[in-house]
């Protein structure tokens, strides 16, 4: 009897093959042309800041094999990458639709909707990634950005500060939520309170990039 196990390493498929006892061990290379092929590339691509031939390269796994979700979310943060919002918010819907466990694309699909303030969808999204995943902490930060947009009440800034603590608890070494929470604070008259979190803020050195 022959046992096949498929273990993914980087780019090579490992395919274990266990017969009579014995091991085999074959490393098979995705066919060029192929969706995982383009996949490659088109990651490769994306990690080394070349977004707009990622893109490209996600389109044709698109065109290859419409149905992998992880392939609209990334040309969708491609996309995002380089400012094309309203088509980033197509592409991650449709990875929500393909994938709707999928917390990441509901929230940067939030935040594609907050770069084109379309708040109330923003809200909509980053509270989906939530409640599928509550201790993901961009989605707080992001959450906490979409309230103080719509802080013409004092509730809604309160709450905002409440979003960023949550982020901040979840992930400390996370500077942006101390910037974020800074900026609320000041505008509800919590100087010192701001001050406190820019220090901290400026401690990590992390760039604010939203």
């Amino acid at each position: 009897m022959i046992l096949v196990s498929i273990i993914r390493r980087g780019k090579l498929l490992v395919v274990l093959l266990s017969a009579a006892g014995v091991l085999l061990v074959m490393a098979l290379a995705p066919r060029p042309g192929s969706a995982e092929s383009y996949f490659d590339e088109a990651t490769e691509a994306y990690d080394n800041g070349d977004y707009q031939k990622s893109m490209e390269l996600y389109d044709k796994v698109i065109e290859v094999n419409h149905t992998i979700a992880a392939a609209w979310q990334n040309r969708g943060s491609a996309k995002y990458k380089m400012g094309y919002f309203y088509g980033a918010i197509g592409d991650f819907e449709k990875a929500i639709q393909l994938s709707p466990a999928n917390y990441e694309a509901w929230n940067s699909c939030g935040m594609a909707y907050y770069k084109t303030q379309q708040h109330l969808d923003a809200l909509t999204h980053s509270k989906k990634a939530l409640k599928i995943n509550p201790e993901f902490a961009p989605a707080h930060n992001n959450l906490g950005l979409t309230k103080y947009r719509l802080g013409y009440r004092i509730k809604f800034l309160q709450s905002a500060i409440n979003d960023f603590t949550k982020a901040i608890d979840i992930s400390p070494e996370k500077g942006a939520a101390y910037y974020n929470r800074a900026v609320v604070k000041f505008k509800i008259g919590d100087g010192e309170g701001a001050r406190a979190d820019i220090t901290k803020f400026k401690e990590l050195d992390e760039r604010v990039n939203y």
